[in-house]
């Protein structure tokens, strides 16, 4: 908001000249000498100035560049040997300038800034400068060589304006000439920033009004809502207008004194002062009477204020900021959006004078560029927050990441305070602690219920807070006063008045709130107070948040920020108590479905943290039990042995078997077995968890998935027949109890399709895998670890039909997904790089195929997996095809790479050196090396001895 009434501009015109400065590329240095000189016109009120290095990225350049030499008062020929080659210059810019100079619509004059011919060119023709007809780049001081150009435009201008102002008014005098004639605005901030395509919006709903059109601007007070208002008015579409009119409350709300100084620029008759109704009248009859003017009411409170000045006739624009969501006769209403990270960042870099004024978003350095954004996102973007950064950067000479630093230790006091430079000085007197301060203010003292939402919205995540949560916690709070939050409409009303002063957004069923207005609400509260919101913001998580099972995936997504948040306050006051615990289980087993494991694992560690050590309760089995499946998921063995024994012992003190629970931790104490070629033990626990199960109320989910496991490990031992009946049980376990969890289904699907793979059915084998790829796409997501798995299987089953062309995009597909999600040495990568491997052997694509080889051979290497894919039959195939392109060198090395990784892998007298033993002794008796042959036949004579002598392995 502005702060004290307006008088005329400077010059006495109520008119500022728009400058168009036009350059080839390789003057840019000496464009911006010369406009930091003509600032000082800028300054004065007297011109406007633009070039195309202002384009922001994204927009027609040449379009703008149009626009702007077409709407231009002052068009400056920025003269040089490469502005007269430019063929867009001078064929296309030159002539435009010329044209609209000859109708007298623009004064046209050439800068020389260096040596060019231009006496027998059009151009040459025009009064140059510098006067002395000497080139910038040959005068002996450039700096008292632009000062001069400078003053030659000011005397040039003021006396262009001294013309234009005793000339009659009229309208068709000012179409004619393209001149705002009458004008009542405060000086344009050289500072704005641009607001992306708010201008463009608001000039076509004006555009399209046959009469008197009134659009709004509202927001949190700091937002920019004035200096977007004072920026349109001296943007480009201040040419529609023969009158542009700027009438602001101020602090005293006095907006009739304001709106009674347009009867002297309209240079009304004389009235007393004393008959301030008569003036206000004349100045609506005035608006009624004309057509093309612009009224901007600045910081208004309500319609009620604005209406008695607005005209109820004539084909003119009102434009109104506000912190409040007006109703009235409002075309449009645009909240204000907070300014985005690079934007923000140069509005910073700019009030702060750390880059100069006119400096573009390319120029900067990255990382003070990367610097500034970081401090606009911390401050949300607004304006005001980041105008009192740039005054304390300024005045206090510290750099950005110093001031970054010092915001996160004393964000509240940095907050509260107002710049006093001169660079940093906004139309806004408050800090933004003060202006959120008074907001709030102003609602507790109509609606108490209003005020307690707002503070409640300050312990949830900022962005897309659903209402139901501010409704549960507001109970939890005020269970005497339950109306305003437990009635519909009552609540509705609540949140209005919110929404009225801009402190909340509302988006359907949900509001948002701005980081800032989160932060001082915060820390207005005393200690003991913000515990206690802090309390039921988190038990109103632990009610709402789902199970985290596939059926609830998009729920968890709706509130895992606000758990997230949460759960930060559990840890900050110490709340441990079993509820909070379980929520950070849900979390994490939500995460951990979305393959982000990292982040699950420590939510699982933090749930542990926040009960109570001395007492081992079901919730800490609960997270021991996701702790350890997570370990098994990233094939962490060892580590999740001891999570899941703990969890099964705390499960079978406190529970009475037969349970759910207890099935569910030996089931998964059974695949630590099972993965650890453990058979036997694997497959009795399996057993005992599948009884357990069977003996309770039905349990589709978990008996299927018990089901699946022992249809693995009988897979594992080679028994096909005995794998595909457990898996046809499984699946139609599920369908005789209507259950469709996607995540075992697919499984299912895929491990028969597996099954049926290897006994050659590939058509059914097909059907199936396209069957589980299409739920797993449509219900799991295209970038989810079991849609991987799918696909990995489907290329498979292409590869061994010899369709090639299906089976590479889907193998890479599988290997992304994975390395996204479990990182570049997970176990199934090497299954999917040797598929590839396989049909880059078809293709006669060796180096690719032994690359993909090696790759596979190293993430073996590196994973706990006891039984891998095995490697050997793709190794022997590229080995023979290089052994027959005469490449015995790289044929030898794939021989020694498979035996020396198996002898480091599995010991120097395991059976599966068999294979690469006699493979190598062959190849090295076909290249008459007998001797070198021999040494590997033997060790492989020896082995099968040993192997003889110990019984089967």
């Amino acid at each position: 908001m502005m702060s004290s009434p307006l008088e005329p501009d400077k010059t006495g015109t109520g008119s500022i000249l728009r400058v168009v400065l036009s350059y080839a590329h390789e003057d840019e240095s000496l464009k911006e000498a010369l406009t930091a000189h003509l600032a000082s016109l800028e300054r004065e009120g007297l011109i406007s100035s633009w070039h195309e290095g202002k384009i922001t990225p994204g927009d027609d350049w040449e379009k703008s560049l149009y626009e702007h030499l077409m709407q231009a008062e002052i068009i400056l020929l920025l003269i040089s040997s490469d502005f007269i080659k430019s063929d867009y210059c001078y064929l296309v810019l030159v002539p435009l300038a010329l044209k609209r100079h000859e109708k007298k619509e623009a004064r046209t004059i050439p800068i020389l800034l260096r040596p060019a011919v231009i006496r027998d060119l059009a151009i040459g023709k025009l009064q140059t400068l510098p006067a002395n007809g000497q080139p910038l780049t040959q005068q002996e001081d450039q700096d008292q060589a632009l000062a001069q150009i400078t003053e030659s435009l000011r005397t040039m201008i003021k006396a262009s304006l001294a013309q234009i102002i005793n000339e009659p008014f009229t309208a068709r005098e000012t179409a004619r000439k393209g001149l705002l004639s009458l004008r009542l605005l405060p000086q344009r901030n050289a500072f704005f920033a641009s607001r992306g395509t708010l201008f463009s919006r608001l000039h076509r709903t004006f555009a399209s009004a046959h009469n008197i059109c009134i659009q709004t601007l509202y927001g949190l007070g700091g937002c920019g809502k004035t200096q977007v208002a004072l920026e349109y008015a001296h943007s480009p579409h201040a040419k529609d207008y023969q009158a542009l009119f700027w009438i602001a409350a101020g602090p005293q709300r006095d907006l009739l004194s304001h709106f009674l100084t347009i009867a002297h620029v309209l240079h009304l008759p004389e009235m007393p002062e004393s008959d301030q109704k008569q003036t206000v009248a004349s100045i609506i009859r005035w608006l009624e009477e004309h057509e093309r003017w612009l009224l901007i009411f600045d910081d208004i409170e309500e319609w009620a204020e604005v209406e008695p000045f607005l005209p109820e006739t004539g084909q003119g624009h009102v434009l109104i900021t506000s912190r409040a969501l007006m109703t009235g006769n409002i075309a449009a209403s645009y909240q204000l959006d907070a300014m985005s990270d690079q934007e923000g960042a140069l509005f910073l870099l700019r009030q702060a004078r750390l880059i100069p004024l006119h400096a573009s978003q390319k120029s900067l350095e990255e990382t003070q560029a990367e610097q500034a954004r970081a401090i606009s996102r911390r401050l949300s973007g607004l304006p005001l927050a980041l105008a009192q950064a740039a005054a304390y950067l300024e005045t206090n000479k510290i750099d950005l990441a110093a001031y970054l630093s010092l915001y996160e230790q004393n964000q509240i006091r940095l907050l509260s305070r107002r710049g006093q430079s001169g660079s940093a000085q906004t139309d806004h007197p408050e800090s933004v602690m003060t202006t959120i301060s008074l907001a709030l203010a102003k609602v507790e003292q109509v609606s108490a219920p209003a005020a307690l939402l707002a503070r409640l919205c300050a312990f949830f995540h900022r962005d897309t807070i659903p209402e139901e949560l501010l409704r549960t916690a507001a109970l939890l709070l005020s269970p005497d006063e339950p109306a305003p939050f437990f009635d519909t409409f009552a609540f509705n009303d609540t949140v209005t008045r919110l929404l009225v002063c801009s402190l909340l957004r509302r988006e359907g069923r949900n509001v948002s709130v701005h980081l800032l207005v989160q932060d001082v609400l915060r820390a207005e509260m005393p200690a003991e107070q913000q515990r206690r919101f802090a309390e039921a913001a988190l038990r109103t998580l632990c009610r709402i948040f789902p199970s985290g099972e596939p059926s609830t995936w998009t729920e968890c997504r709706y509130y895992l920020s606000h758990a997230l948040v949460c759960l930060d306050y559990a840890e900050q006051w110490q709340m441990l108590f079993e509820e909070a615990a379980h929520l950070a289980g849900q979390a994490g087993y939500y995460l951990a479905g979305q393959g982000r494991h990292a982040e699950a694992q420590k939510l699982y560690e933090r749930g542990l943290q926040l009960l109570d050590q001395q007492e081992e309760q079901l919730t800490t089995a609960y997270l021991l039990n996701h702790l350890g499946n997570l370990h098994l998921t990233l094939e962490q063995f060892t580590a999740a042995e001891n999570p899941l024994q703990r969890g099964l012992a705390i499960r079978e003190r406190l529970l009475e078997a037969p349970h759910a629970d207890i099935a569910q931790s030996l089931n998964s104490l059974a695949g630590v077995a099972d993965h650890q070629q453990a058979y036997p033990q694997a497959a009795a626990l399996y057993q005992q968890a599948l009884a357990m199960q069977q003996a309770l109320i039905p349990q589709p989910i978990e008996t299927a998935q018990t089901m699946n496991n022992l249809g693995l490990l009988a897979d594992k031992q080679a028994d096909l027949a005995r794998a595909a009946s457990f898996y046809h049980q499984a699946l139609a376990f599920l369908e005789s109890h209507a259950e469709a969890n996607p995540l075992i289904v697919t499984t299912l699907l895929h491990n028969l399709a597996r099954v049926q793979r290897l006994n050659n059915n590939l058509d059914e084998a097909q059907a199936r895998a396209q069957r589980a790829l299409a739920i797993c796409e449509a219900q799991l997501g295209a970038e989810h670890g079991q849609t991987a798995i799918t696909l990995n299987g489907l290329a498979l089953l292409y590869s061994m039909q010899g369709k090639d062309t299906e089976a590479e995009p889907l193998f890479t597909r599988a290997i992304n997904i994975w390395e996204k999600i479990f990182g570049q040495d997970y176990s199934r990568h090497s299954a999917a790089l040797a598929g590839l491997a396989q049909i880059f052997l078809r293709q006669g694509r060796l180096a690719e195929a032994e690359a993909r080889l090696r790759r596979a051979l190293q993430i073996q290497e590196k994973t706990e997996v006891r039984k891998n894919i095995d490697l050997w039959p793709v190794a022997a195939q590229l080995a023979l095809r290089y052994e027959e392109s005469a490449a015995n060198a790289q044929a030898e090395s794939i021989y020694r790479l498979l035996l020396e990784t198996r002898q480091r892998r599995l010991g120097a007298n395991h059976v599966d050196l068999l294979p690469v033993l006699d493979a190598y002794g062959a190849f090295l008796s076909r290249a008459g090396r007998a001797e070198e042959a021999e040494i590997y036949s033997a060790q492989a004579a020896r082995l099968r001895s040993q192997q003889t002598d110990q019984g089967p392995s």
